[in-house]
């Protein structure tokens, strides 16, 4: 007996608070708190518009660690592969095969040149 299940199995999250997960919850929470503090802290020194603004690039990187999901992988797993993407060393060399070159170097076409000193 066979049973059917749906592809997106693995991809169920069970809604916590307004349809939200566990550690979507715990992010928003954490953003919140944190556009508050942020707030706070530069009310005295700047405009409404200017403290609203900087408080969104703020909670920014803290709500994209809870709700950013691409290709099945979350915020943190992207930031990993990104990291050790481009802390790698990448040399990239191209080298050309001219196979007419070949041909005519074999049958002696070019008698002066050294094969191996290409």
């Amino acid at each position: 007996m066979e049973r059917n299940l749906n592809k997106e199995f693995r991809d169920y999250a069970e809604g916590l608070f307004f349809g939200l997960s566990m550690k979507q919850c715990g992010f928003a929470i954490l953003a919140l708190a944190a556009s508050v503090i942020v707030y706070m802290l530069l009310i005295p020194y700047l405009s409404t518009e200017v403290c609203v603004w900087i408080c969104i690039i703020a909670v920014a990187p803290i709500i994209a660690l809870g709700f950013v999901r691409y290709q099945g992988m979350n915020c943190r797993e992207l930031v990993k592969l990104a990291i050790r993407y481009y802390q790698t060393p990448k040399k990239l060399v191209f080298q050309g095969e001219n196979g007419f070159y070949d041909i005519l170097q074999e049958g002696g076409a070019f008698p002066h040149e050294d094969p191996k000193s290409r």
